[in-house]
């Protein structure tokens, strides 16, 4: 008997690797919107290893530490390259303000001296770079992110806050603006962490354990609390996840809480999924902090002069030696191709291009 609901299956695993594998990070971003099972797959690590074995990009985590007053930046990734994504090639010494995906960086020449500041777009696998106009320097920086809106023609926008205002940089109009109505409680501020990008948004957390979120698109933003509070954590961070906004807690029994943002009845809600142990890692490790995901089932830490890739599933460490300590390192996450791109976006044609979901 034919089965009726034949003609609605998926294609086969093994076919969606082979298409996906082969295709650009913008086409991946797009098909990502197709389904949980695309989605799904191109965060996993034999998908990852096969894109990259085909296609040449580049992924990983860009570490910033600073040491004498001065901002250096390690590229660290869990699979060898022979290409390690720099800011040397900019006009002056520059520190990583954002990362914006598509491969696109957001970096600051802070001169010091009370000397305004350049401000650079640059995508270091292309080596190319473009300077914007400086937001109203008056106040300082207290946290700034970066998004990539649209890849063809290229649009991203740039969110500044300071400590009266927020401000936003729209690469269609080449020009600051500020918005009035982004605020927070009295005596909450924003955490000295860069933004997570999820859902096409950037989120920050509150010193008031909340999560503010910014919609770039509608220039609106929403505040909504962080997973139940528990004592008996460690560390926690906020965290992108297989596209969504995540959430870890590590535990002082060496388990990591993960809560991922997710729709319920229309609603998003945090859904808590089981813990994971770390165990391996406590047993080789005295010192160490989960920072982010790398993908679906592999989580970066922070270690005592190293950085870490820890597989859930083998139980797997893979580690990186850092020249310098890392207590108040940045992470920013890093993919991309050497495909060039116009990051003068005031040359560009009018009309759609594709939508990101990187």
């Amino acid at each position: 008997m034919e089965d009726s609901g034949s003609e609605s299956r998926s294609p086969p695993v093994d076919m969606l690797y082979e298409i996906l594998s082969r295709c650009s990070l913008q086409a991946i971003g797009t098909c990502r919107l197709l389904s949980r099972e695309c989605n799904s797959i191109t965060y996993e690590t034999p998908f990852m290893k096969l894109l990259l074995q085909r296609t040449g990009v580049v992924t990983g985590f860009l570490v910033q530490t600073i040491h004498c007053n001065a901002y250096y930046s390690t590229f660290v990734s869990r699979y060898s390259s022979i290409h390690s994504p720099s800011l040397d090639f900019l006009p002056a010494h520059t520190k990583i303000a954002a990362s914006g995906g598509l491969g696109l960086l957001l970096g600051i020449n802070d001169k010091g001296n009370h000397q305004i500041p350049e401000y650079y777009v640059c995508k270091p696998c292309t080596k190319q770079w473009q300077r914007i106009p400086n937001p109203k320097t008056r106040f300082f920086t207290k946290n700034i992110g970066m998004i990539v809106l649209r890849s063809n023609p290229l649009r991203y926008k740039i969110v500044r806050f300071s400590e009266h205002k927020c401000e936003v940089f729209d690469s269609d109009t080449w020009a600051w603006k500020e918005l009035e109505d982004v605020k927070l409680q009295h005596g909450e501020i924003l955490a000295f962490r860069p933004p997570v990008p999820a859902r096409g948004s950037l989120h920050w957390v509150t010193t008031g354990n909340n999560v503010l979120g910014f919609d770039p698109n509608k220039e609106t933003h929403t505040i909504f609390s962080l997973p139940e509070d528990s004592d008996c954590h460690e560390s926690e961070e906020l965290v992108p996840y297989e596209g969504k906004l995540g959430f870890i807690r590590n535990r002082k029994d060496s388990c990591m809480e993960l809560w991922v943002m997710e729709k319920r009845n229309c609603e998003a809600a945090w859904n808590k999924r089981p813990s994971i142990s770390l165990e391996d890692v406590r047993r080789k490790e005295s010192f160490w902090s989960t920072r982010s995901f790398f993908n679906a089932d592999t989580t970066f830490l922070e270690g005592f002069y190293k950085m870490m890739f820890y597989n859930i599933k083998d139980g797997k460490i893979d580690s990186v030696s850092m020249n310098r300590i890392l207590g108040q390192a940045e992470i920013f996450p890093f993919l991309s191709d050497f495909e060039i791109v116009d990051l003068d976006t005031r040359k560009q044609i009018q009309g759609a291009g594709t939508e990101m979901n990187l």
